[in-house]
This record gives C-alpha cells, structure tokens and sequence, in this order.
C-alpha cells in the first residue's frame, strides 16, 4: 500500500470533492491489484469505528450506486448482491473513507489496476535504501546521541558515506531539506523491512 499525497495528481482532488472528504485530506492510501473487496466490512458503526465505501467512475469522476446490505437487517440481500466478493472493474476506483474510534476520515483508494497518478518507481542503490529506511524507523537524537540515524548507520557504511548519500536523498526529494523522509521517500522504500 503506497501513500499519495492529494495534490500529486488533480484527479486525486476531483475524486475527493465528489465524495465530500476534499477539505480535510492531505495524504491518502492506494491499494492497486486488488480485484474484489468486502464492503461489507465496518460499514455500520461498531465501537466509534465505520467505514463508507464509494464506487468513482474514472475519468468522469461519476459516482455509481454502491449496494449495502445491513448485516442484521438485510442478511438475505448481503448473500444475494456478491457483496463480500465485489469485483472491482479496471475504470473503477472504489474509495474507502473511514473513521477510526471517532478520528477521521482516513481515505484509501482500491484499483484493480496501477492508477496514473503512482510515481513509478525510483532506482535507489544499496547505501540509499538503508539510509532511508534509518530514517523511516529510526527517531533523529535520542539519549547522548544527538544523530541517532548516522551512529546507528556507521555501523554498516561509513560516516562520508551517510552524508554523502543523504545529500542524494535530497537532490532526488527522497527527504526534505532538514533531513526528515518525505512520503515520496517512503513510498521508494515502502516494500523494504524495517532497519532493525
């Protein structure tokens, strides 16, 4: 699952203007090569949680009708319209927005399909993966350390090295001018394990 931020491509934008949720997100989540999805799944409140699920028509940005079935209400309905299995088809993104214990909305498109708006991916060498996985799972000082991520990296490539290469980094907007990784940069490692 990549993170996307919603000004990196205008259809992001007119998506989230046509289900409402616009104004309040900055990053959403996109899952691609899905093929069916449960809409079942947390469509009524339970414990502060819900999620709503919108069918959008790509390019024209229309919403179609997306079938519900109450789980207690509707039971017979649920069995008959395929919801646990919907198949999403290529021109559809299927847009989940859900709050979280009463914090929201989070938003993540489902696509059958790799949508345009994804950067593809960037080349990166051994040294730049490892720093920037320090940066994604390391904090930046802690304790007597006031460069956590570099002690910590010394330990595989060498101090020039880690300078160096996070100059790269920055060249490439991998991290930001102060050092931080950036969701471009996470989205480069978001495949990779943890540092540790």
């Amino acid at each position: 699952m990549l993170t996307v931020r919603t000004n990196a491509d205008p259809m992001i934008q007119r998506i989230l203007d046509v289900i409402g949720c616009a104004k309040r997100i900055t990053t959403i989540n996109v899952e691609s090569g899905k093929k069916t999805i449960d809409l079942t799944a947390g469509a009524y409140w339970s414990e502060g949680n819900k999620r709503d699920y919108f069918l959008v028509q790509i390019p024209s940005c229309r919403v179609l009708h997306t079938p519900t079935a109450h789980p207690f209400f509707e039971a017979k309905v649920a069995e008959d319209v395929l919801m646990k299995e919907f198949p999403i088809p290529p021109d559809i993104v299927v847009v989940c927005s859900s709050i979280f214990r009463g914090k929201g909305p989070y938003v993540t498109f489902y696509t059958a399909t790799p949508p345009l708006w994804i950067a593809p991916p960037v080349e990166l060498t051994k040294d730049e993966i490892l720093v920037l996985r320090a940066h994604r799972g390391l904090k930046s000082s802690y304790g007597n350390h006031k460069d956590l991520r570099k002690y910590e990296l010394m330990r595989y490539i060498g101090a020039d090295t880690v300078d160096t290469t996070r100059e790269i980094l920055k060249e490439k907007k991998l991290l930001d001018k102060r050092g931080a990784i950036t969701v471009e940069g996470l989205n480069a490692i978001a495949n990779e394990p943890s540092f540790f």
